[in-house]
């Protein structure tokens, strides 16, 4: 049994232990949590790098289906243009 198929097993146990309804595809797997764990990480500013060999990945891209989109992230990084003034050309 794989390490994924046995944690998914064990999870399955305990949550019925504790009365936790699971149906298919409610985000309550293994998967599901390793993808939180690893949003979580990237979105605290832990290194891509790190949080993939914590998740047990030796390959970054193998990782990059663990995380989500950090949008407020990328609004830190992003240039007000505000100030500047915009014009389309070549429109009739």
């Amino acid at each position: 049994m794989s390490d994924s198929a046995s944690f998914n097993f064990s999870l399955r146990k305990y949550m019925e232990a504790t009365g936790i309804l699971r149906t298919g595809y409610d985000g309550k797997t293994f998967h599901a949590l390793k993808r939180t764990a690893g949003t979580s990480m990237v979105e605290s500013r832990t290194l891509v790098s790190t949080a993939a060999q914590i998740l047990g990945h030796k390959n970054i891209k193998s990782f990059k289906c663990y995380i989500a989109l950090d949008t407020s992230g990328l609004s830190e990084c992003c240039l007000d243009l505000g100030e500047m003034y915009t014009q389309k050309e070549g429109l009739a």
